[in-house]
């Protein structure tokens, strides 16, 4: 009975932790979707930004390095972030 009921523990841990790690992985791609998001709203704004009469070329650049020095994004996410930024900004 015991072996059982440690067997029946070890299966709900497993499980679980299955489900913890389908619940990560998908925070985490949200994230990175969020921030190549994040990245191509700078791009527009960089671009509208160009035509008023105040225009600081580098304001919305230095801010977007500053985004991919704080949150280091994984794999491809920090080139399609770029891509997304430079897409907009044309």
């Amino acid at each position: 009975m015991r072996s059982l009921i440690s067997l029946l523990s070890i299966v709900v841990f497993v499980i679980g932790s299955a489900s913890a790690q389908i619940d990560a992985q998908k925070s985490f791609e949200d994230r990175q979707k969020d921030l190549v998001r994040l990245a191509r709203h700078l791009g527009s704004l960089h671009r509208y930004h160009q035509l008023c009469s105040s225009y600081r070329p580098d304001l919305y650049r230095d801010r977007l390095q500053q985004i991919i020095k704080m949150e280091v994004p994984m794999g491809a996410t920090r080139l399609d972030m770029i891509a997304a930024f430079n897409s907009s900004s044309r």
